[in-house]
């Protein structure tokens, strides 16, 4: 992390240090002191294009703290103690330009309207939430146009319980997905991944799936990479579409899993690792 830090400057009001001059691109609140950011921490940093915020007592964010970022493109949140402040009212609206967000440790799971936090981000392209306490992903779907734009979602490390049939239906221009590591996740409706054409890698490693129904390859003409290791899966159903052209290169399961995957293998000409 600190390598990716450009220079430094004196102390802040937020307890830590701002490791970035007034003309840098990359800055980073780092520190375990700072309780809340406040709406001047932060000004003067129109030029900022990367920030990283690691704090472990952080728990609010002033709603104009970001307000002066209009350059930013990147943005990191490590706080483990930060909740609603996000969203309530939403402090990432005026960032028009985020291309990249990672939320991590962060206890979404305690934000009444997630998807509120997230609108005004027309330009973002990678959504990172792992270890989030998320127990589902309404959000996703709660608003028209929500996150529209994404090409990678990570949401990794959390407690999702369902995904639903209608769970990423605004997020059809996706590339990589992952919703992994999380124990609860027992049941996937595979209807939610139909409409991804342009979806390349999947990933549904180290959750508790015990049935997997893989039909939604046959709409999946992009998907080079699905990733299901870690799971107690002990069924699996298939069943090739005469129009499915599967360009599926890389599958990964458990090893003691291979005699129930061998229908599919036969059906999947450009598989290359298993």
């Amino acid at each position: 992390l600190h390598g990716r830090v450009a220079a430094f400057m004196s102390e802040v009001n937020f307890g830590c240090r701002l490791k970035a001059a007034e003309s840098a691109a990359i800055a980073a609140l780092l520190g375990d002191d700072g309780r809340t950011i406040e709406v001047n921490t932060l000004a003067g940093l129109s030029a900022l294009e990367t920030l990283i915020i690691v704090a472990d007592k952080l728990t609010s964010i002033h709603s104009a703290a970001l307000k002066e970022l209009t350059s930013l493109k990147c943005l990191e949140i490590d706080a483990p103690t930060l909740t609603s402040s996000i969203a309530e009212p939403p402090i990432f609206n005026s960032l028009g330009l985020l291309e990249e967000l990672t939320l991590r440790y962060v206890k979404l799971s305690l934000v009444n309207n997630l998807a509120r936090a997230f609108r005004g981000l027309a330009k973002l392209k990678k959504l990172s939430l792992d270890h989030n306490d998320l127990t589902n992903l309404n959000f996703l779907s709660a608003e028209p146009g929500c996150l529209a734009g994404l090409a990678e979602l990570q949401i990794d490390g959390n407690d999702i319980g369902l995904i639903k049939p209608d769970t990423f239906s605004n997020q059809a221009a996706l590339e990589t997905l992952s919703v992994s590591g999380n124990v609860r996740l027992a049941k996937v409706n595979t209807k939610a991944f139909g409409h991804m054409a342009k979806l390349k890698c999947l990933s549904l490693e180290q959750n508790n799936i015990r049935t997997i129904y893989l039909h939604f390859l046959n709409d999946l003409a992009a998907l080079e990479t699905l990733v299901l290791s870690g799971n107690p899966i002990g069924r699996v159903e298939w069943e090739k579409s005469q129009k499915c052209v599967s360009q599926l290169k890389n599958l990964y399961f458990d090893g003691d899993q291979t005699a129930l995957f061998v229908p599919l293998l036969r059906d999947l000409p450009n598989l290359k690792t298993i």
